[in-house]
């Protein structure tokens, strides 16, 4: 639920940077989706028409980031508590165009937002 949450943000986050660049009005621009769905031709009709596809290819735990103390200790016993899972999503952003050139340019204004956002706040 949170992995979906995350790209949905960044979905419409993308979609606003976009359509200014694009000029694409209300145009599906920017769909969360399973690329080899697409590639197949076997996705829905609103991810088959955007022009690029937003993709999980990795979910890795950021252990570094992990804290060691899972216990608290109260008045009469020490308890245990589920440390914060950290996590690093790998995305896999795909253009689907034609015409090659223009694939190109969906993922540089791709790389330009996050150039642009280095933080994202939900």
């Amino acid at each position: 639920m949170i992995i979906r949450d995350a790209l949905s943000f960044l979905e419409k986050e993308i979609k606003k940077y976009l359509s200014v660049k694009l000029n694409a009005g209300n145009e599906e621009i920017i769909r969360i989706g399973n690329i080899v769905k697409v590639i197949d031709n076997d996705a829905d009709a609103a991810t088959n028409a955007a022009r690029a596809v937003i993709s999980v290819v990795n979910v890795e735990e950021d252990r570094l980031s992990k804290s060691p103390d899972n216990y608290r200790k109260t008045e009469s016993r020490i308890e245990y508590k589920n440390p914060k899972v950290y996590l690093n999503l790998y995305l896999l952003f795909t253009a689907k165009q034609s015409d090659y050139g223009e694939a190109l340019k969906v993922l540089s204004y791709i790389i330009q937002f996050f150039q642009h956002k280095m933080f994202l706040i939900p």
